[in-house]
């Protein structure tokens, strides 16, 4: 079974102000880092498609702006939800996948915290049901899943914390279990012996398909990466691999390239 995993897509736009102080809008996402994605998934052919979280930004609902309405001026949610279904949804289930997984992740959850502070919006705000993704026939999993294809584990990673410098080998730790994990913009790997079973148990941080946006580190150097996460499931084994995208191009291991 093959499958293709990506996350951290961070679907939306921030303002910044430039060198004359003038403000303009600046994308969080790295939409020509998705495409070169896609491409690839056009030949992989994936037939298990996992979205893992924080695909979309949710900067209209950030909850650090909740008391600073400012900071959400000229932001608007209808708005960041039909370019995210026309731009990421639509090519994706386009791929025609058997099945699709959605993991709402961190960002996600501030539409669900917006809806606990009003309760009458509930319903109303999600990305899910804003996104058609129930008539998709994506399968949602709330914040904070964890997902198995056969023995690989799959989580967004929002609750592997103070772990910048060793995320891959805190999940690990953590859930036992050869897993995959996003939300940390990098790429880690970590393997654990277990005499127990006799094998291994490996941990990826797996990395992103964002841009590093005014918000986010913007006055010192970052570990982020951009790529991606496929590879086979065996009903006793698996094997994956971390596709990593450097200046639009990506190159595997057989030495096929994909570019814009």
């Amino acid at each position: 079974m093959r499958f293709l995993a990506f996350g951290d897509i961070h679907f939306g736009w921030t303002k910044v102000f430039s060198p004359a102080g003038n403000l303009t809008t600046q994308p969080i996402h790295d939409i020509k880092a998705f495409r070169v994605m896609l491409k690839f998934a056009k030949n992989f052919k994936p037939e298990v498609i996992l979205f893992m979280g924080d695909i979309l930004d949710m900067t209209p609902v950030c909850h650090h702006d909740f008391d600073r309405p400012r900071e959400l001026e000229g932001q608007r949610l209808q708005e960041v939800y039909e370019k995210a279904y026309k731009d990421i949804i639509l090519p994706v289930h386009g791929l025609g996948a058997g099945e699709v997984l959605w993991v709402d992740g961190n960002h996600e959850a501030w539409a669900a915290k917006l809806a606990n502070r009003f309760p009458g919006i509930d319903g109303l705000i999600d990305p899910y049901h804003c996104l058609g993704l129930n008539k998709l026939g994506f399968q949602y999993h709330p914040p904070g899943s964890i997902v198995k294809l056969g023995k690989l584990a799959f989580a967004h990673g929002d609750t592997i914390t103070n772990s910048r410098l060793n995320a891959a080998k805190r999940a690990v730790e953590r859930f036992g279990s050869s897993i995959r994990i996003w939300h940390h913009h990098t790429y880690q790997v970590f393997t654990k012996e277990t005499l127990k079973n006799l094998a291994y148990q490996s941990g990826v941080a797996v990395p992103c398909l964002c841009s590093r946006g005014p918000k986010y580190q913007q006055t010192h150097l970052n570990s982020w990466v951009k790529g991606f996460n496929y590879g086979f499931i065996e009903k006793q084994d698996f094997h994956d691999y971390v596709a990593v995208i450097w200046k639009n191009k990506l190159q595997t291991g057989d030495g096929h390239v994909y570019k814009l």
